[in-house]
């Protein structure tokens, strides 16, 4: 997993950042790394449920609200 560059005699530092900065992304490492850190938790059934529920009386409600007058409906495109 570790990326080894050594410099070559009479290289610029400039040049070897560049060689190194490729050889990381070649690697692959960073984007492992970056897929780790955002990597969504799967939801519990039991959560997922609960999600549902809320949003099913949201959507209740609402339609409710609209039918007696309290709110305008909404239409998406």
């Amino acid at each position: 997993m570790a990326v080894e560059v050594k410099r070559k005699p009479n290289e610029k530092p400039e040049s070897l950042i560049n060689r190194f900065t490729r050889r990381v992304l070649q690697s692959g490492n960073l984007r492992q790394i970056k897929e780790r850190s955002f990597r969504k938790k799967k939801k519990s059934r039991a959560l997922k449920q609960k999600e549902k529920l809320r949003k099913l009386q949201d959507k209740q409600k609402r339609d409710y609200l609209i039918k007696i007058g309290l709110i305008k409906p909404t239409y998406r495109k």
